[in-house]
């Protein structure tokens, strides 16, 4: 399965291994079934100014109706970096979606229209 929407991936500063793109892909078509992601951005960076111990940096940002979702992570590895990166955006994903759930629903009226006296505050 393919994922439908559409992902961008974005490397600064060194050239991408074949197995890193296919790693970006495969951990975005895990968030395929996800309901409500429009879109998957991923960015891949080696700093120009080499922290000692962490040189890549990978962000994920997932846009979801109402907010954008942003995840970082540094690591010696790129491919580390990409997986604990959508391993965070997913839990902050699960995170967002749960308090939607457990959050009272709003009184949603048609535009224009009063609330009904037995109905306001």
């Amino acid at each position: 399965m393919f994922f439908t929407r559409p992902v961008t991936i974005t490397y600064r500063h060194f050239a991408p291994s074949k197995e890193l793109t296919r790693l970006v892909q495969h951990e975005a078509q895990e968030l395929e079934h996800r309901p409500g992601v429009t879109t998957v951005r991923v960015a891949v960076d080696r700093p120009h100014r080499r922290h000692h111990g962490q040189p890549y940096r990978a962000r994920v940002e997932l846009t979801i109706p109402g907010r954008p979702l942003v995840a970082t992570a540094n690591h010696q590895d790129p491919q580390i970096a990409v997986s604990e990166a959508f391993r965070a955006v997913a839990h902050a994903l699960a995170s967002y979606v749960g308090r939607r759930r457990s959050a009272p629903p709003r009184l949603r009226l048609p535009w224009g229209s009063e609330p009904a006296p037995d109905q306001a505050g």
